[in-house]
């Protein structure tokens, strides 16, 4: 058990760290849910282009977006099967990529890094072509050694041509791999009404919800905002199973080290209160203190570490299980394993060391009489 809490302990504090190609601070995020209001494809494309250009205008607001969802939450989005000009499928090759639908300064809101080309425009509309941005991982996978930009490929709705790559960074999970992920501009086709919005703002995201919210329902009083919350909140689902993995291990082994440490002072003290005469006579015949705690301590230390090795070798049998909480840190982690042995030792020191301290208060002209 500690062994299993130190390392999610561990791992949680290396997932703080991974890079996850966005910048989630003094960022708020929305969901709205405009299809059940009558809108259409045609008056959904105003009613957000309206909208981004009224939250734009706030005070306190540096980027304003819209995305048909965000990473790292807990709606897993959608993926598209693409066809790439140029490229050979190998045999039962999955084409299957995901993707989002969002508007322009989608990228400067985030802060994805661009990494050439542009990012889209109000111009990338139903009138111009269709256009895409993909990630750098993508574009590797179909463009190896290529410049991807100006390149085709289609999907359900037509061909797009590549305008823009981007950083690749963490969609669905934190330990994903690397994965191929591309944009598409809402503009050119509302797939999908109910999109979300991102702020980025001067202070505290929290202190623009009401700002938000009035916005929106100058617009249309009757559209429901939905998960109003900075999206340092937002993404705090990718590290749900983390946290209760480490909450529970780390509750459950404090428990059973609290009831070891009690078991270990349990058991030496009755011990010491059998070996009482033994202890008296050999304190006549010469044993110092010294003497008298090392014995006590040696036998207690002795099964202790004979406990703690079973202990570690049940840790690396079970271990195993916790790999898909583990971020950055192997579940054999010997910094771990070593340091949870230090802390059973300290412990059992402890436990074994006020036993000890009593047996050295016996007094050997009465443990003489008794024997």
């Amino acid at each position: 058990l500690l062994v299993g809490a130190g390392l999610c302990i561990k791992g949680f504090q290396k997932a703080r760290q991974i890079e996850i190609g966005f910048d989630p601070d003094h960022v708020l995020a929305a969901g709205l849910r405009i299809g059940m209001n009558g809108y259409t494809e045609e008056t959904g494309k105003i009613f957000y282009r309206q909208l981004r250009e009224r939250l734009a205008a706030l005070p306190g607001v540096k980027e304003a977006s819209l995305a048909s969802w965000l990473p790292l939450g807990f709606e897993g989005g959608g993926s598209l099967n693409v066809d790439v000009e140029g490229y050979a499928r190998v045999p039962n090759e999955d084409v299957s990529i995901p993707f989002s639908i969002v508007s322009p300064r989608y990228l400067a809101t985030l802060r994805i890094p661009l990494l050439d080309g542009r990012d889209f425009t109000d111009q990338d509309d139903d009138k111009s072509e269709k256009v895409a941005i993909v990630n750098e991982i993508m574009a590797k996978r179909f463009w190896p050694g290529q410049n991807p930009l100006g390149r085709r490929f289609k999907i359900g709705r037509g061909t797009v041509v590549v305008v823009g790559i981007v950083k690749a960074g963490k969609y669905r999970s934190l330990n994903e791999e690397p994965k191929p992920f591309f944009y598409l501009p809402y503009q050119q086709g509302v797939w999908d009404l109910n999109l979300g919005v991102s702020l980025r703002t001067q202070a505290n995201p929290a202190t623009m919800i009401g700002a938000l919210e009035r916005e929106i329902h100058a617009l249309d009083p009757g559209v429901e905002v939905w998960a109003k919350l900075p999206m340092t909140d937002y993404i705090q689902a990718a590290f749900l199973a983390q946290r209760i993995a480490s909450t529970l291990l780390i509750g459950l082994g404090l428990v059973a080290l609290v009831l070891a440490a009690m078991g270990i002072y349990g058991v030496m003290a009755y011990v010491v209160s059998q070996r009482t005469h033994e202890i008296g006579i050999r304190m006549a015949l010469g044993a110092d203190t010294r003497a008298v705690v090392k014995l006590v301590l040696g036998q207690g230390m002795t099964l202790a570490m004979i406990g703690v090795g079973f202990g570690l070798l049940g840790a690396f049998a079970v271990t195993r299980l916790l790999s898909n909480f583990l971020y950055g840190v192997s579940p054999f982690d010997p910094v771990t394993f070593v340091g949870v042995s230090l802390v059973l030792g300290t412990v059992t020191l402890l436990a074994c060391y006020l036993p000890a301290r009593r047996a050295t208060k016996v007094d050997p002209m009465v443990a003489l009489r008794g024997e």
